[in-house]
């Protein structure tokens, strides 16, 4: 894959994570292709995935109802 074809895919780039289950507070940043996250047993590592997981399939389309 080309260098211009790979600055085409969309990826995030930080998170910064606060009081979330185990986590008091963290910044991951994260590089364009593959990251891997490693830490010890118990560092919140499962927690930062479910977060990812449950941000990125949030239905955000919903939250304009809360106006109404």
């Amino acid at each position: 894959m080309s260098e211009k074809e790979k600055t085409k895919n969309t990826y995030l780039k930080n998170v910064l994570l606060k009081n979330y289950k185990s986590i008091y507070e963290t910044k991951v940043s994260f590089e364009n292709g593959l990251n891997i996250i490693i830490g010890k047993n118990g560092s919140g590592k499962s927690n930062f995935i479910k977060f990812l997981n449950s941000a990125l399939r949030f239905d955000y389309s919903n939250l304009s109802n809360l106006s109404e």
